[in-house]
């Protein structure tokens, strides 16, 4: 057991041990400092630009010449270089790859984010002064073999591979191969621009890209951070206004990520190695990931169907017998209860054994088809009567849907179009980088004021005001700017730094543009057209009305005496159910009102089924149908039919139910989730069974060993809180160094004390 690092008091302490890594924490506020120095020596683009300043800024203490000199080494020792005499020779004349001496550099990751910003700032935004390039994402990454090793750090004895565990847990960065070219192309624009803009997305991965860079270039010239939420022509001008410093908080907090995985993956995986068999791996999120896969199985096998029969009645309604109800036709009535029994259905059964639940022996009815038949008998004899005993009608309310977060477009993405987890992020990314949605990786399900305004606007001119909410009072309660002064609530562990996923408010009329628009010329992809019809379809139903249903119930008592000839009498409860949308609010933005007045779930469950196939609603029709009958009239039964069902193991995860799951038990963060589902589908612990994850046998066997004999490693909980403690280094509350070396020492002596004792 690994009791050294689970327990959580320990865990606790972290908080208020703040042992700060004097040479990683020295070295990320040098660079945040450079970018901030430079930032406030030269004039900003417009004179209404202000710079805001993290807090991060101003916590860096001096450093000793001891840790500045071995700060010098390491990055020497860490980073390769890569140059030409060629490309020396273009940056003495102050010219690099035909850009002008003098133009500001903008420095983003795709070359399709690079070219939509460059079409806004072409268009007379930028006044010709701008050169914008592209970095292909990250370009450091920790070595992943000892090949990838700098030469003198090969020297090293290391007792993670990339990782010096001995001085600080300070990682070892090399430029990823085939990123050579990149650096070397960056280094001369960088010595031939007037000012650097890092324009990385605003995330920690972005942050800590931004932070490679500036480690990498070492630019002379002014050096500024910038962030655009969404790549329009207004936001690009508005972030180049307003640039900040690094937040070095954000880039610790990704470093200590990948230092985390890092020392939990090799760590780990070489015991799997040696006990289960070479190339497999294992890791804080993926594991505890794969074990939810693994147990749902275990569930499945366990399962012990149950065999049970239900009947529907054909009860005739307003016509000639059948009293003088409002409707013309015949419904669907459904058998609740025998003799004051309650009829068994899916809930009742033991999943385990396949029998009635110990609760529900005594006062529940199991009727097997034989015996459903034998009631089905009785009630179709002619003296049965067949009365209304009561009629009950409520109004409900279905709440409209929040804006798209990363987790709840993976779900809907993968329930409504088929998408993967992965496809839909890709997808998602380029319609980012092409100016068509915000930014697509948060965890916030809230607009920002200026997009809740477009979004109310455009819903009221596209359904009408009366489904569409109005703004609140500036000095209405609740969360600033939100539909009906309330802010909608976020996930537990949500960070909120960003705002929801919505389509881009373009600068030309200060609106979305719809989908039948985006059709002439702007996306030729059908895939992600449909992405972005769901983006803006979700976007306008979570501004507009809740919708009102009217939902009515009418009990019916079916009774046979028994006849003269002594037979047993038998009294039937079955009910008639049926609904009508008073008010249809967000479902005309989703277009539910058109199926059946159904509204069909948000999101794929990721919760068993009932197994109760004979608990769904027994009519179709509109509540109205049944608007006039009243307690005590008399109805006629035109026939009866007997259904046999049986009890269905639990579902098993979709890509979307599966991403609900995990976040819902907060392991890992909204931009990991296709992560963990690609990690697993490449190391054979998973395969796809249509739309269904399904572990594999290697799966089983991996999970089998981590469970017993490091269980924290594949517990939810405990992954769950080293999110938690992680979120906590990103707001500088909690210490890089103390955290990985407590996680570190407890990994290590977890393996030592049972390592012997696995077998093979």
């Amino acid at each position: 057991m690994w009791r050294v690092l689970s327990h959580h008091q320990q865990l606790e302490t972290i908080a208020a041990r703040l042992i700060m890594s004097t040479q990683h924490r020295t070295r990320l506020t040098l660079m945040a400092a450079l970018a901030s120095s430079a930032a406030s020596k030269v004039k900003k683009p417009t004179a209404a630009a202000t710079t805001t300043t993290r807090k991060t800024a101003t916590k860096a203490k001096p450093s000793s010449a001891k840790t500045k000199a071995a700060s010098s080494t390491t990055k020497k020792a860490t980073t390769t270089r890569a140059s030409s005499s060629k490309a020396s020779a273009a940056a003495a004349s102050g010219e690099a790859d035909g850009m002008k001496p003098g133009m500001k550099l903008i420095i983003v990751e795709s070359a399709t984010k690079a070219n939509t910003i460059k079409r806004f700032l072409s268009s007379g935004k930028g006044n010709g002064k701008w050169e914008v390039d592209y970095c292909m994402g990250h370009v450091r990454e920790l070595p992943r073999t000892a090949a990838d090793m700098p030469p003198t750090a090969k020297k090293e004895k290391n007792k993670v591979l990339g990782i010096k565990v001995d001085q600080g847990y300070e990682p070892i960065w090399i430029v990823l191969p085939g990123r050579e070219s990149v650096v070397s192309r960056l280094k001369q624009k960088a010595k031939a621009c007037s000012e650097l803009f890092l324009a990385t997305d605003e995330d920690r991965e972005g942050e800590a890209i931004s932070w490679h860079l500036l480690d990498i270039l070492k630019p002379t010239v002014p050096a500024h951070r910038v962030i655009f939420h969404e790549i329009t022509a207004k936001a690009v001008m508005g972030g180049l206004n307003s640039p900040r410093p690094l937040d070095t908080d954000l880039v610790e907090a990704q470093h200590a990520r990948r230092v985390l995985d890092r020392v939990a993956g090799y760590t780990m995986s070489p015991l799997l190695w040696k006990k289960i068999a070479t190339g497999l791996s294992a890791g804080r999120v993926q594991s505890a990931g794969l074990k939810l896969l693994v147990d749902r199985e275990r569930e499945r096998m366990l399962f012990h169907s149950a065999a049970y029969a239900g009947l529907r009645a054909m009860m005739l309604v307003g016509r000639e017998g059948g009293g003088n109800g409002g409707g013309d036709g015949g419904m669907e009535a459904r058998l609740q209860a025998v003799n004051g029994q309650k009829v068994a259905t899916g809930t009742d059964f033991d999943p385990r054994t396949g029998t009635l639940l110990e609760s529900k022996k005594e006062g529940v009815l199991w009727l097997g088809e034989e015996g459903m038949e034998e009631v089905a008998a009785r009630l179709a004899e002619p003296r049965t009567t067949w009365v209304v005993r009561e009629v009950e009608t409520k109004v409900v309310t279905r709440k409209r849907p929040t804006p798209f977060t990363t987790s709840t477009l993976q779900q809907d993405a993968n329930s409504r179009l088929g998408f993967t987890s992965s496809q839909t992020m890709k997808l998602a990314q380029e319609l980012y980088e092409e100016g068509h949605i915000s930014y697509m990786r948060t965890d916030s399900p809230n607009m920002g004021p200026e997009a809740l305004a477009v979004a109310l606007a455009q819903a009221a001119e596209q359904y009408g005001p009366i489904d569409t909410e109005t703004l609140p009072s500036k000095k209405g309660g609740g969360g600033e700017g939100q539909v009906g002064s309330r802010k909608n609530a976020a996930s537990a562990t949500a960070q909120e730094a960003h705002e929801a996923i919505r389509p881009s408010i373009v600068t030309e009329g200060g609106r979305f543009r719809t989908p039948k628009e985006m059709t002439a010329g702007w996306i030729a992809d059908k895939k992600k057209l449909d992405l972005y019809t769901l983006i803006y379809e979700r976007t306008l139903a979570s501004v507009m009305k809740d919708a009102k249903l009217e939902r009515k119930t009418v009990g019916v008592e079916a009774r046979n005496e028994g006849g003269k000839e002594g037979g047993v009498p038998l009294q039937a409860e079955l009910v008639l159910t049926g609904q009508t949308i008073l008010t249809h609010g967000f479902l005309r933005a989703l277009r539910e009102d058109q199926q059946q007045q159904q509204v069909p779930s948000s999101s794929a469950s990721s919760m068993p089924p009932s197994g109760d196939a004979d608990n769904s609603p027994s009519s179709s029709l509109p509540a109205s149908s049944l608007g006039l009958l009243t307690p005590g009239q008399t109805l006629q039964c035109e026939g009866m039919k007997v259904l046999s069902h049986s009890t269905s193991p639990p579902y098993r995860f979709t890509q979307g139910s599966f991403v609900r799951m995990v976040e819902e038990l907060g392991i890992g963060r909204p931009s990991t989730y296709a992560t963990i589902i690609e990690v697993l589908k490449t190391r054979r612990y998973l395969a796809m069974k249509g739309n269904s994850m399904v572990p594999t046998l290697l799966g089983f066997v991996v999970v089998q060993l981590l469970e017993r004999h490091f269980p924290d490693f594949v517990d939810a909980g405990f992954t769950s809180r080293m999110e938690g403690q992680l979120d906590a280094i990103a707001k500088g509350s909690v210490d890089r160094l103390t955290y990985l070396d407590e996680y570190y020492k407890g990994l290590t002596s977890a393996i030592e004390l049972v390592v012997d004792t696995i077998d093979r």
